[in-house]
């Protein structure tokens, strides 16, 4: 009923060279700038944002008709 698995010499290559990638890695500035923008400026905007638009919506128990969005006033 099965068959021996027909194996992809180009699968193979790719699934080689990717398991070998940190033997031949070098950090250069192009790889630097790439890992501090992923890691440092990424997750500061996110967190920034969380921290700016904190209590700004307030969608639980709403009804038809009404806005989500919280007065100036009702922000504690």
């Amino acid at each position: 009923m099965g068959t021996d698995l027909r194996v992809d010499p180009g699968i193979e290559k790719w699934a080689t060279m990717r398991g070998r990638t940190i033997e031949y890695f070098r950090m250069t500035p192009k790889n630097f700038a790439l890992g501090i923008f992923t890691l440092g400026i990424i997750p500061a905007g996110l967190y920034y944002c969380g921290v700016k638009y904190q209590g700004m919506w307030d969608i639980q128990g709403l009804r038809d008709g009404e806005s989500p969005r919280v007065k100036k006033d009702d922000i504690s």
